[in-house]
């Protein structure tokens, strides 16, 4: 039973700063927990005598143990795991021993949500967790939604105010999905070739008609200017030639 619990207590150790890092790509999660300036040293000796032996990661696993070193330098525990997807990970001891409700799903659309609320791990009576910062990386995945604390580049991160930790939501897509959802707001639409695209980029868009007959009438329009000035042209030196014979023939008279 001691072994059970054993995590959950981890982060409740005498005066520590944690630090819970995990890391969400397409094939796996990655959890990373640091624990800094431990003074339990029945903890410390306890956890440094039982390394890659006796802490399981997730409730229901008997044969999985984290990967724990420690670092007598700098006081600090740090046992890492990786899980095959998320859900195994829900059932982690660290995410869902240590807040009163916590989740990662995916939902219809291929979204990962991953939330948590209560923090619980401070109120052992190993005293309590003085500091502690929440890292999610999302390397593969767009945000579609958040309400960290603080982000640099790709990690989100929740920290510790006056003794409380924030709830945690996170929501997640898959870039080639966000891509794919991006494509599905752009036009679809395929015109033929007496036909142009009108707004490409919506959904709103439509193939309008081209006259092709615009340049033939613009032409055979011209045409028939040319053949009016030339008539106006031929009447006028016409009635001038006129003009001078009738001129002409008054002065023989």
């Amino acid at each position: 039973m001691k072994r059970i619990i054993m995590l959950i207590v981890l982060l409740g150790v005498c005066g520590c700063s944690a630090e819970y890092n995990i890391n969400i790509n397409k094939d796996n999660i990655e959890e990373v927990i640091k624990l800094q300036a431990l003074n339990n040293e029945d903890e410390i000796e306890y956890y440094n005598s039982n390394k890659n032996s006796s802490i399981t990661p997730y409730f229901g696993t008997i044969d999985k143990f984290y990967d724990i070193s420690f670092d007598d330098n700098i006081r600090t525990i740090t046992l890492k795991y990786i899980y095959d997807d998320n859900i195994i990970y829900s059932y982690s001891k660290a995410f869902e021993g240590c807040f009163e409700n916590s989740n990662i799903v995916t939902n219809e659309s291929n979204e990962i949500i991953f939330q948590a609320s209560g923090f619980l791990c401070q109120s052992y009576d190993y005293t309590d967790v003085l500091n502690l910062n929440v890292n999610v990386t999302v390397d593969d995945y767009d945000v579609v939604k958040h309400n960290a604390n603080n982000v640099k580049n790709n990690i989100y991160s929740w920290n510790m105010v006056n003794g409380n930790f924030p709830d945690i939501y996170l929501k997640i897509k898959d870039k080639k999905n966000s891509l794919e959802s991006e494509n599905q707001n752009k036009c679809q639409l395929i015109c033929s070739e007496n036909e142009e695209l009108i707004n490409p980029n919506s959904e709103d868009c439509y193939c309008k008609f081209i006259n092709n007959n615009t340049n033939s009438d613009d032409e055979n329009n011209s045409f028939l200017d040319y053949i009016l000035l030339a008539a106006v042209l031929l009447l006028f030196m016409i009635g001038i030639i006129g003009l001078i014979k009738y001129k002409s023939i008054n002065k023989e008279g």
